[in-house]
């Protein structure tokens, strides 16, 4: 912001947050862009969490807001050094550490590949690190102030964070609590691959315009979903050559969320109930669903009641508990605390 002349010729002196975002912004993918949002991570954060726009608004319709404005809302904040942070954590290459992210919430295991100081013996200005099973493409130079020890202390810190975005993952929204699924998604002995975990929190969420049917299409589908993500182990053939191996499962699932009609969805439910062992249908259950319109009748009068009744059904009907692993048949009580995570 303030012109320094000298025998070399000018040069420009960015003296707030700001305007070196904007600098950043104007190096797109440059190289140098990136050594920036290291050496002012403050100018980095407003990029990311959109403070560097609002302060663009501003600075358009009042002229004077540079002036106005408070001087620890737009001064630089250069990474702290070595000496600032603490001499008994200088890092070499090799070290196992923590990176904490730019929101400060989450620790990402990496290990140090190189450092980098300002003069031979001066201090430490960054470290290149590689993330643990992350390709090296996504290796990074980062300010000493994000790496941190790799102590219990941070570790418990992670892996609770990391338990609460999992826990984030698989909340269930009020409206599907009330099936009998909801009690068995987190239990052990599943027939899905233990690396799907349904993200049904997406579906609390609705187009303004919407209509009534979309809605309830939309709830019916995470509905199905977690059903599907709730089968017991055994009850569908989920072998490489069985009627529900895990490449099918995924095809299921997608077709669930392009449905658009109900009778798109109620396809994907007939599919379904037929891969289904009768072992695990209770008695009244398999009654039921053999009174119901057949198959193509249902597909091609399907609506949304009707979905959920079938699917009502189907829910009240499985026996969740009951799981075969093997030739072992072994039933799953589930404690009155889980049942109780659910509301």
């Amino acid at each position: 912001e303030d012109t320094r002349r000298g025998a070399a010729g000018s040069f420009l002196r960015f003296g707030s947050a700001a305007t070196i975002s904007s600098v950043m912004v104007c190096l797109g993918k440059h190289k140098l862009a990136k050594e920036l949002k290291i050496l002012f991570p403050e100018s980095a954060t407003l990029l990311n969490n959109g403070k560097w726009s609002e302060i663009l608004q501003k600075r358009m319709f009042n002229p004077d807001f540079d002036s106005q404005s408070s001087a620890d809302s737009t001064s630089v904040s250069r990474s702290p050094t070595r000496t600032e942070v603490d001499l008994n954590n200088v890092y070499e290459v090799q070290d196992e550490i923590l990176v904490e992210s730019f929101s400060s919430k989450t620790l990402w295991d990496a290990r140090i590949v190189a450092v980098a100081k300002s003069s031979e013996e001066g201090p430490i200005a960054a470290y290149r690190v590689h993330y643990k099973e992350w390709s090296t493409r996504f290796d990074e130079w980062v300010s000493p102030d994000r790496v941190v020890d790799m102590n219990d202390g941070n570790i418990l810190k992670q892996q609770l964070h990391l338990a609460h975005l999992a826990k984030q993952q698989t909340y269930l929204p009020p409206f599907l609590q009330k099936l009998s699924a909801a009690s068995f998604v987190d239990t052990a002995n599943r027939a899905r691959d233990f690396s799907y975990i349904p993200n049904l929190t997406q579906f609390s969420k609705f187009s303004l315009s919407a209509s009534e049917e979309e809605k309830a299409l939309h709830e019916l589908k995470a509905a199905l979903l977690l059903v599907e993500a709730a089968l017991p182990a055994g009850c569908v053939n989920t072998s490489t050559n069985g009627v529900y191996k895990t490449e099918t499962a995924s095809h299921w699932r997608t077709m669930v969320l392009k449905s658009k009609t109900p009778g798109n969805l109620m396809g994907c439910l007939v599919l379904l109930e037929n891969v289904i062992s009768q072992d695990w249908l209770r008695p009244n259950a398999e009654h039921l669903i053999s009174c119901l319109p057949r198959p193509w009748k249902s597909i091609n009068e399907a609506s949304v009641s009707l979905i959920a009744l079938r699917l009502l059904t189907l829910d009240q009907g499985m026996k969740y508990e009951l799981v075969k692993t093997d030739d072992n048949w072994e039933t799953i009580e589930v404690s009155d605390s889980q049942q109780n995570d659910e509301s």
